[in-house]
């Protein structure tokens, strides 16, 4: 049996993709976002979720991302003052 490497990172490709823009839930779990902008008005959790050229804007101090995986995401009109 040959060993896996434990610093080789699995993606999940079966992971839901979420399309609405609309944020309403306070937790999402084994999502895959895709292209959409992300504002953080209210606390949300993200758990297991990955991120693909999403933008984040508002105040980063509401949102908390546990094991997530951004890639190519825009943070800049995030604000992390105070986070």
């Amino acid at each position: 049996m040959k060993k896996r490497n434990p610093f080789e990172i699995i993606l999940a490709p079966e992971l839901e993709p979420y399309s609405v823009e609309d944020f309403s839930e306070s937790k999402y779990a084994d999502f895959r976002f895709e292209n959409l902008t992300i504002q953080l008005d209210q606390q949300v959790e993200f758990n297991g979720c990955v991120f693909e050229r999403c933008r984040f804007s508002g105040d980063f101090r509401k949102a908390q991302l546990i094991d997530c995986i951004l890639n190519r995401c825009d943070m800049s009109n995030a604000d992390f003052q105070s986070s």
